[in-house]
């Protein structure tokens, strides 16, 4: 479109995945089921606007969306050789975990916006600075049920020491758990070519890595009650500093490129 150029690029995925698995790897029927079929939807969506040819300065910009939601049905049975492997003492039920089950379902959403922008300044025909930024919002939601049944507790008074027992296993339990974030990262980037074969450059960057929901069920409290703070797994923050030089030697028949680089990783509060 004139002195720029315009892209959008629209992408779509689903998949499928229905594992089933021995879980217990072994001939012994400890877990006799063990699948966790998921499905995954996720589209995005991206616009850029781009400085045409060679320029004081090239630019590019855009805009940024994207969706996913993954649904999942987690499905876990006990056989006739758990009790004995997975339990003590010996004066349990031989048969207590025979049949147990767990049936739980989860449920994930995730939508993500940002916006972008870089130049770089040809300061020279040998020296370029390129800075960047862009700026992310994430929603994330998620929820966890998870549901019961089977087992051979008795039913006299050892009974309650019988379900403590196949609580100990697995336990029913449901939550939920949604945070937002928005974080800035960026770039500075100093290159300078020596020669046309050798350049040497230096960069600082701010990275981020979004933070993610647990939904494979967390640690309860003594009132049986899901801790839900431990569902949110924090965002992280990475500082990152590069110097190097790259080559070209023999008509470009060998590359040698060298590089020193530092990084932090910090974890963020999420609101």
């Amino acid at each position: 479109v004139g002195a720029v150029t315009f892209t959008s690029v629209s992408a779509w995925r689903t998949w499928n995945w229905d594992p089933s698995n021995d879980r217990d790897f072994t001939s012994l029927s400890i877990q006799t089921k063990s699948v966790n079929p998921d499905n995954q939807n996720q589209y995005s969506q991206e616009f850029r606007v781009a400085s045409n040819g060679k320029q004081t300065v090239d630019s590019v910009a855009g805009l940024y969306y994207f969706r996913q939601k993954i649904d999942a049905t987690p499905i876990a049975e006990y056989g006739a050789d758990a009790t004995r492997w997975l339990l003590t003492p010996l004066t349990l039920p031989a048969n207590l975990l025979e049949g147990y089950r767990e049936d739980a379902v989860a449920h994930s959403d995730t939508k993500s916006y940002a916006a972008f922008a870089q130049a770089t300044w040809n300061i020279t025909p040998e020296l370029h600075f390129t800075p960047g930024l862009r700026y992310t919002y994430e929603d994330k939601s998620g929820s966890y049920s998870q549901t019961v049944s089977g087992g051979h507790p008795r039913t006299d008074a050892n009974n309650a020491g019988d379900i403590a027992k196949l609580l100990s296993i697995v336990r029913p339990q449901s939550y939920g758990a949604h945070f937002t974030n928005g974080s800035v990262s960026g770039e500075a980037n100093l290159a300078y070519d020596v020669t046309p074969d050798t350049m040497l450059y230096a960069s600082y960057s701010q990275g981020y890595k979004s933070g993610g929901i647990n939904l494979a069920g967390i640690p309860v409290d003594a009132n049986n009650n899901p801790v839900v703070s431990t569902a949110v797994v924090k965002p992280e923050n990475v500082t990152s500093y590069e110097i190097g030089v790259k080559n070209q030697f023999f008509e470009k028949r060998l590359t040698l490129n060298l590089a020193a680089f530092d990084a932090e990783v910090r974890s963020e509060e999420h609101t």
